[in-house]
Parts: C-alpha cells; sequence; structure tokens
C-alpha cells in the first residue's frame, strides 16, 4: 500500500514536470493585425474612375436601365486644404453682387458654380434667378449651357436641370474659387479637373446631392435634362467637406471678381443700351432695359427667361458680354468646342440703360477674369446681379 503511494506521488511529480518544461518552450502567439489608429484624415476616400463602363461623356449615358435604384452615400473627393493660407478677412458685403449680406454673415464662402441646360426641352430652369452671378457659353453646335453662381446656394431651393462639365466652364468656376456642381464631363473637362484638382460635386455619382426628376426621366427625350439639385442639398454636401477639412472658405490672396461703385451710377461716356443681342449659332437671345426697374429683362428661346420656381423673369443690374473666340474641336462628334478663353479680348459692360467698351484678360486657366475699361483702368460696375456673355466673336453680339 505504502509502495503504491510512493509509486503515486512520483507519477504525478514526473507529469507536472513535463507540464512546466512544455510551458517554458512555448512561443508567443503572434498577431497580424495592425494595430496603428486609421485616422480618415490621413487616408481621404477617392472615386474609383477606372471602371470601363463609364462612358466617354457620363452625361450623354444616363438611361432607364442604369440609373441608380437607390440612394447611397456619395465618395468625396480627395481633401484640399488651405495649404497655410490666410483666410480672407471678414466683410458685409457679398463680394459677388457688392450687396449687404445678412447680420452674421462674414462674407468669406467660396462660392458654387453650377452647370445648368439651356436648351429649350431644358425650360424653364430652377434656381437660377437666385444666382448672383450667371454665365452662358456655346457648348457645342450652337447649343448653350448656363453657369449658375451663388454665394450662398442654400437660399436657392430646387437647382437645375444640372448638366455635365466643359473646360471653359471649369476655368471660369476655378477663377472664382468655387466649388462645382455638375453631372458628368467631356473628356477635355475631366483631364483638366483632374489636372487641377477641382472640387467638385458629380450628379452622376453623388446621389445624395443630387435626384431625378421622375416624370422627366420617364419622358422620352428628356432624360438628360431631369437631374436637379437643392441649394439645401448642395450646403449639405459642402458641409461635409468641411468635417475633413476641405478648405470652405476664401484665402486672403483671393481676387474679388468685379469693383463695386459704392452707389448706382450712371457710367460716364455711356452709350444708350436699350436692348443687347447676344447670337449663338444662329440663334438670338437679349436683354431689354426696363427705366423703372432700373435692370435689363433676359429673353431667351421662349421669350421671357423664366424661373420654374418662382415664375419671375431673369432681370441683372449688369450685362456683360465678351469676345472670346471658339472653334469645333478637330474629330469631335458631338461638336464641343474649345475655347480661346486664356488671354485677353474685348467686350461691353451694360447698367442703367448705357454700355461702355470695355477689355477682358485671363492669365492662366486658373487665373480670375480680369475686366478693364478701354484705357486699361479697372472696371467698375453697380451692385447687383450680373450676366455675362462669352460669345464668338465682336460679330456675335449688338447693341440698340
Amino acid at each position: 500500500m505504502k509502495k503504491r503511494y510512493i509509486y503515486t506521488i512520483m507519477a504525478l511529480v514526473f507529469i507536472l514536470g513535463a507540464l512546466t518544461g512544455c510551458g517554458g518552450s512555448k512561443k508567443p502567439v503572434e498577431t497580424t493585425a495592425d494595430t496603428t489608429p486609421y485616422t480618415t484624415t490621413s487616408q481621404p476616400t477617392t472615386t474609383d474612375t477606372t471602371t470601363t463602363t463609364r462612358p466617354t461623356d457620363t452625361e450623354t449615358a444616363i438611361t432607364s436601365d442604369n440609373v441608380v435604384s437607390k440612394i447611397t452615400t456619395p465618395t468625396e473627393p480627395p481633401v484640399t486644404t488651405t495649404g497655410g493660407d490666410d483666410p480672407a478677412p471678414p466683410s458685409a458685403v457679398n463680394y459677388l453682387t457688392g450687396l449687404p449680406l445678412p447680420e452674421g454673415d462674414v462674407g468669406t464662402r467660396r462660392p458654387t458654380a453650377v452647370a445648368i441646360g439651356n436648351t429649350t426641352i431644358a425650360m424653364p430652369q430652377a434656381g437660377i434667378s437666385e444666382a448672383d452671378i450667371i454665365f452662358e457659353m456655346d457648348f457645342e453646335g450652337g447649343v448653350t449651357r448656363l453657369l449658375a453662381i451663388f454665394y450662398d446656394p442654400s437660399k436657392a431651393g430646387k437647382i437645375g436641370s444640372v448638366r455635365s462639365a466643359r473646360p471653359v466652364a471649369v476655368n471660369i468656376a476655378m477663377g472664382f474659387d468655387a466649388l462645382y456642381a455638375h453631372a458628368g464631363y467631356s473628356p477635355q473637362a475631366k483631364e483638366d479637373m483632374n489636372k487641377y484638382n477641382t472640387l467638385i460635386a458629380d450628379g452622376i455619382t453623388d446621389t445624395v446631392t443630387f435626384y431625378r426628376d421622375q416624370i422627366k426621366f420617364n419622358t422620352p427625350g428628356m432624360y438628360e435634362h431631369s437631374l436637379y439639385t437643392t441649394g439645401a442639398r448642395l450646403a449639405a454636401k459642402w458641409e461635409r467637406l468641411k468635417n475633413t477639412n476641405t478648405r470652405m472658405e476664401l484665402t486672403a490672396a483671393y481676387s474679388k471678381p468685379f469693383n463695386f461703385y459704392t452707389e448706382n451710377t450712371l457710367p460716364a461716356g455711356g452709350i444708350a443700351a436699350n436692348r443687347i443681342n447676344t447670337v449663338y449659332g444662329g440663334n438670338t437671345r437679349y436683354f431689354t432695359y426696363s427705366p423703372a426697374e432700373m435692370v435689363y429683362k433676359r429673353y431667351a428661346q421662349l421669350g421671357a427667361h423664366i424661373d420654374e420656381n418662382n415664375n419671375a423673369q431673369l432681370s441683372f443690374k449688369n450685362v456683360i458680354v465678351l469676345s472670346v473666340t471658339s472653334k469645333a474641336i478637330p474629330g469631335d462628334s458631338s461638336g464641343r468646342r474649345d475655347f480661346n478663353d486664356v488671354g485677353s479680348g474685348t467686350g461691353i459692360y451694360a447698367t442703367n440703360g448705357v454700355y461702355l467698351n470695355i477689355k477682358w484678360s485671363k492669365a492662366s486657366a486658373t487665373a480670375p477674369l480680369v475686366l478693364t475699361n478701354e484705357d486699361g483702368s479697372p472696371l467698375q460696375i453697380n451692385a447687383g446681379k450680373t450676366f455675362i456673355s462669352y460669345v464668338n466673336g465682336t460679330s456675335n453680339y449688338s447693341v440698340s
């Protein structure tokens, strides 16, 4: 009995020793997990543009077969920070119109530029009467588009229809340091936006900021004119980007687009301008002066140019027509145009029923548009909204 007890104790000691030896030689478990905390600011999300199914001009490929059927969170563009630039000083004046801003608005936000369709079938457009500045340009074969520029898009309501980007509009937006909203792009515009890191909102991929008017989308011939946004959606888009350290404010180096008179002025030496005609592809749009309101009323293909949101006719304190020559891009089957918008040229400025001959210049694609009098001195304009037409040579505008 005693021997059996001794043998049992010896066996237990042996087993315990074996276990202790195994534990001493055991290797620690290795982990393959990266324990470095992930930060969104160090790795911005980018948009995948490598898909082979993306059309050459994404705007023209929208059909009921490939439209996004559910709302998805948009992919934000790469973060663009201030780069150490000092912020613009506060101001109580809208730098696009020269008019006072609401109390509490410091006047330093970057503007928003929206590409707007301007064919007859796209009319009436929505939200354009709230724009501070509107540009008109021949995008292809006499078909024009508008570029509506808003200081504060949140006040605009429904905006559209939104159409595709072109290099000339990209250059204008960059000259204003604007955030650019569009629906797809031509190959040349895509190249420029990538080259200059233009901050954009693309309605083809961003189904949170943009939406489809379903009636227009399902109407034959209208699907290209069915994309819209709202001022509130654009403002929310920019706020999301602001939260990723994207620069949403002007810098101290910003070149304001206009020099404003301190009070309503009849320019010295002005020539009577009761009607201003601009011609695109043989089609005339025009402005007539209203002495009672002291503004120019806009007329387009269907007569009075109306905003769908409020049924108001577009009116402007200032009308500027610039001779910016262009030609069809060789080999482009759509007739897209190449503009000589970097350089210099001539034009006219009209306000209060008179016009002056002026000059324009733009030093580079990203540089601001500079307007001067014929003698080279800075042009002054009256406070209010402005319409700017790019026409293909001086023969395509007239004043009476």
